[in-house]
């Protein structure tokens, strides 16, 4: 059973963005000197052209660019994650129940309506006891107030049933959303031991085209799949960015606020 505390969440989010960022500015400072290294070859020829070709493919457009692609869409996918999720409680709105809390609410409703019934029950009978009191209107009231509460406990008994199932939908619809970077990074070392354990030519031994080859059409698909969406999608990236900033001051102002009111009724 799942156990989501959205404050960490949004902690762990914030977090992992930064550390992407950081992440980001370090391999593209990388591709700019590589690509200064390969311009700055002060000789031609065929070997030449191969180390260039190969400090482009491998390196340059190649594994530091599937890196970036990689750091992207995680970024992409954990900030909609995170962004997204408080539209599934039911106010929609930040909410501090953990699941250990919903069973808890759930068994108190139950333990509750069980107890009312019970007091409900006996008052009628004991009220049917008495013939004078039998057929008044504070029996009928009675009767009426009993139905009244069994069935209120039940609504809330069922909110509280229905807003735990969708936290767990929202999270088993998620759960391979890191599918394609995981590709990635599985693909990238694969790549890295093949070039780096002599499996590979590299160097003024590369031929051009031999990254692409050793990449494979389906996992070049994947790819520029993964690509085509970060790009498509970066101004929503951005933006729900900006919702979770703006959400965890909510939740900060509200905490600040609850503590305050808690202190005013103690003294």
């Amino acid at each position: 059973m799942s156990e989501i505390d959205y404050e960490k969440l949004v902690d762990y989010q914030q977090s992992m963005h930064k550390g992407i960022v950081r992440r980001k500015e370090k391999l593209q400072a990388t591709q700019k000197a590589l690509d200064a290294i390969a311009n700055s070859l002060n000789f031609t020829g065929k070997t030449a052209d191969n180390i260039k070709s190969y400090i482009d493919e491998v390196h340059t457009s190649g594994i530091i660019q599937q890196l970036l692609t990689a750091l992207d869409t995680f970024d992409r996918v954990i900030t909609a994650y995170v962004a997204n999720y408080p539209r599934v409680d039911a106010g929609g709105k930040l909410f501090k129940l953990y699941d250990e809390d919903f069973d808890k609410h759930q068994q108190e409703l139950k333990t509750a309506r069980g107890k009312y019934a019970e007091i409900i029950s006996s008052a009628n009978k004991a009220m049917s006891s008495v013939s004078h009191i039998k057929e008044t209107s504070g029996h009928s009231s009675l009767k009426k107030a009993g139905s009244d509460l069994k069935e209120t406990l039940g609504k809330m008994e069922k909110i509280a049933e229905n807003q735990q199932n969708d936290w767990h939908s929202y999270e088993s619809g998620h759960a391979d959303d890191f599918g394609d970077v995981q590709s990635v990074v599985d693909k990238v070392n694969s790549l890295v031991g093949q070039y780096s354990g002599g499996k590979m030519p590299v160097m003024g031994d590369y031929v051009a085209g031999g990254f692409n080859a050793a990449m494979g059409q389906q996992y070049t698909n994947v790819l520029q799949g993964m690509q085509q969406k970060n790009t498509q999608e970066a101004k929503q990236t951005a933006a729900n960015n900006q919702k979770i900033v703006a959400a965890n001051q909510e939740q900060y102002l509200f905490e600040k606020n609850k503590k305050l009111k808690q202190l005013e009724k103690k003294s």
